[in-house]
């Protein structure tokens, strides 16, 4: 086998290759304005030189989305890459240039998820191993809403 065909068999083993599934970590719950659960996927952070990026999932009773965003650990500042929202927010995707830089403002759902993602995922926030392992969090976070608004 020549080098050039080994080169294209590789190629086409990491295209068939499935991805990792999303592993989807609980970092915040905010009750401003009803209860909201944001999760990162643990498996989508990547990190180099520049910073680090993660998959972030925002649920609340009647809306969810989910935002694709880059972190610049240094610096605590994000911007978002892409977006999607709605019910089912893995299937209404909006992308695009990414947005500006904007400064992560601290004590927020979003200064926890940068935590979560530039640490590689090793920060704990109370939630202990919890992970959602599904392609969307959505009915875990709908049903755990659901079950605290029950005892309130």
């Amino acid at each position: 086998m020549t080098a050039r065909a080994i080169s294209i068999l590789l190629a086409a083993v990491a295209v068939a290759a499935p991805s990792a599934s999303p592993e989807w970590a609980p970092v915040a719950i905010t009750d401003n304005d009803g209860t909201v659960v944001y999760f990162v996927d643990r498996a989508s952070i990547q990190a180099d030189a520049n910073g680090t990026s993660a998959w972030i999932y925002a649920v609340s009773p009647a809306v969810a989305f989910k935002m694709h965003v880059d972190y610049d650990c240094a610096g605590v500042r994000y911007r978002t890459l892409e977006v999607s929202l709605g019910p089912g927010a893995m299937a209404k995707g909006r992308s695009g240039p990414a947005t500006p830089w904007s400064p992560v403002k601290a004590e927020t759902p979003l200064a926890s998820a940068m935590k979560y993602a530039c640490s590689g995922g090793k920060v704990d926030f109370g939630f202990g191993d919890l992970v959602v392992k599904s392609p969307s969090p959505e009915a875990f976070a709908r049903a755990f809403i659901a079950r605290r608004a029950a005892r309130k």
